[in-house]
């Protein structure tokens, strides 16, 4: 179990960690209808999205510095959490449905590893 100190910033982590990969999604999905369009679209939102959870990874992974257990677990769904922002766009021939489907899993995965972060 974690000190209540170092809980905070975990929790931080765990819930900007969620909400940037929603929001990563949403701009995939404009990124996916302007390229249908015929817009170029602009997929520099993936680098957006990782700078503004860098510093709280930053703080989390430095409060469990001094329980290697937890900050592997923690490790574990930051990588997770990098792989889903790095697999936001749709595959070649993948239909919409299959990755709307995609895309929901990965939240819903990241999701129970987060929530179980915050029981730390």
């Amino acid at each position: 179990m974690s000190s209540p100190d170092s809980s905070i910033p975990v929790t931080e982590y765990c819930e900007e960690s969620k909400k940037q990969l929603f929001l990563a999604g949403i701009n995939a999905r404009i990124a996916i209808e302007e390229w249908k369009s015929g817009k170029k679209p602009d997929f520099s939102f993936t680098k957006e999205h990782k700078g503004n959870l860098a510093g709280k990874y930053e703080l989390a992974h430095s409060s469990l510095a001094e329980n290697e257990s937890n900050l592997h677990r923690l490790k574990d769904a930051h990588a997770f959490w990098l792989s889903s922002i790095d697999d936001l766009l749709p595959r070649s021939d993948e239909p919409g449905s299959a990755y709307e489907a995609r895309l929901s899993e990965r939240q819903f995965q990241f999701s129970v590893l987060a929530n179980r972060l915050t029981l730390l």
